[in-house]
């Protein structure tokens, strides 16, 4: 492809690069693993992974929003082997560990192997990654199951045999019953077919490509049409995020838990280095790449578009798979960089100094820790310093309410040792209403002072914080 270099440079050689970004991607995953309180879509799962049959637990999933039965498998399973409360994040820890590597293998067939190992220590940095890594939720499994059915159907153009082709409709199935939206992964496999001159002009790998991917979508129907739940209910598009905040999140640009200070440079950089990329990318006529940013685009305005048909809230998670392909443009950006110092400052004859490339990446973690050390000290809720507060107030009797009332789950998990009767699930007009009510746990953006006073108030570094009242 025009203006694209393809060819390696002596600092790929060696796997080194790679091995040590998945090493450390793993530390940052299982740092501090079960130090964060589950919210209530985790609480969904554990309840799902606490049911004594199989039957059970996906009886417990249909309840959820188009919640696909492989995850809440995964996750009894663990529960029934040995693990429990928030240990039950590990295997989401692994798959995300595992995802690394699925990573390097994409980029290094599209891109030459120093942007691919540049990719992948940015993934494995990544404070979104790790975040997601450390949920009890199927986001870590549809970002591995992405890269994996973009992975097979690379390795599927490039051999073209039955069994590959088959394998591809194997993970594209499986990665389904995962999170529908792997199966999008089959943009980026079209894309790379038509981009590739050998390809395109190869009527038996388009004969391949094509029934397998009839194969994959009518099992990609039934899936949907077996557990396809939708929701009941309506929710403005923007309820939590912005348009920007849900793009620049799914990217890998934009933090999606409290932040402040020099935590911003990492996502600036990220940022930067991305649209460097795009920026290059057009300049050098690279249409392999721009057609990778269309594909970004177009998959996040579909998404948009299906939340909105939906009446569903957008959030960046939904889109979190798409953090690849942003990573890639950044590994582009970051290699360019590189380049133009050791040609323009160090006067090397060639590009690819290992000397370098460790200096990259070293400034690559120093401008992450900023950015990860505040997710590791926030909290996804205040479940546990609220209960400390409420009981230097509370006498037995006394009816606790909880806004929106699905949080109470939250709750009951935590405070299972207070009696159940007087924590409840409540509508705003009962709390505004009712006399016996006297205490309320709600969102920031609730306002009861006519009747109430707020006793806690959560830190400014909790993900989804509540505030408690007690009537006046």
């Amino acid at each position: 492809m025009h203006g694209e270099a393809r060819a390696d440079t002596p600092t790929d050689s060696s796997p080194l690069g790679w091995i040590a970004a998945l090493v450390v991607g793993l530390g940052l995953r299982l740092y501090h693993l079960t130090s964060q309180t589950f919210w209530v879509d985790e609480i969904g799962v554990w309840l799902a992974a606490r049911q004594p049959t199989l039957e059970g637990a996906l009886s417990v999933a249909r309840g959820h929003i188009m919640a696909m039965p492989l995850h809440y498998l995964q996750t009894w399973v663990a529960f029934h082997l040995g693990l429990n409360g928030e240990w039950l994040r590990l295997p989401d820890a692994l798959w995300s560990t595992a995802s690394l590597y699925l990573a390097y293998r994409v980029a290094g067939h599209l891109v030459n192997r120093r942007v691919a190992t540049l990719t992948v220590w940015l993934l494995a940095l990544s404070p979104t990654l790790v975040q997601y890594a450390q949920e009890l939720r199927f986001y870590s499994g549809m970002v591995f199951f992405h890269l994996a059915l973009v992975a097979a159907g690379l390795n599927a153009l490039r051999r073209g045999r039955r069994r590959d082709w088959l394998s591809m409709i194997l993970v594209g199935a499986v990665g389904s019953l995962f999170h529908v939206y792997v199966i999008l992964g089959l943009a980026f496999v079209y894309a790379a077919a038509l981009l590739n001159p050998q390809w395109r002009n190869d009527q038996q790998r388009w004969r391949g490509l094509l029934a397998s991917s009839i194969g994959l979508l009518t099992i990609f129907a039934l899936i949907v049409w077996c557990f396809g739940a939708v929701p009941g209910y309506t929710v403005p598009l923007f309820a939590y995020q912005t348009l920007l905040q849900f793009v620049l999140g799914g990217l890998g640009a934009w933090p999606l838990y409290p932040l402040q200070g020099a935590g911003w440079i990492f996502y600036g950089q990220w940022l930067a280095l991305g649209l460097l990329g795009i920026g290059l990318a057009l300049y050098r006529r690279a249409w392999r790449v721009i057609v990778w940013v269309l594909l970004v685009a177009g998959i996040a305005s579909g998404v948009v578009l299906m939340n909105a048909y939906r009446h569903y809230f957008l959030h960046s998670r939904q889109i979190l798979f798409l953090t690849f392909w942003f990573a890639l443009l950044a590994g582009m950006g970051l290699a360019a960089v590189l380049e133009w110092i050791e040609r323009r400052w160090l006067h090397l004859p060639a590009p690819g100094n290992r000397l370098v490339f460790v200096l990259a990446v070293v400034g690559l973690g120093i401008c992450a820790l900023p950015a990860l050390a505040p997710y590791y000290a926030s909290h996804k809720t205040e479940v546990v310093d609220t209960r400390a507060a409420l009981l230097a107030h509370w006498r037995p009797g006394e009816t606790i309410c909880v806004l929106p009332d699905f949080d109470i789950a939250v709750y009951r998990y935590y405070w299972w040792q207070m009696p159940v009767q007087d924590l409840r699930a409540c509508e705003e007009e009962q709390v505004r209403r009712d006399p016996g009510v006297r205490f309320v746990l709600t969102p920031p953006s609730y306002d009861f002072r006519e009747q109430y006073e707020v006793i806690y108030r959560p830190p400014w570094n909790v993900i989804y914080p509540k505030v408690l009242w007690m009537r006046r």
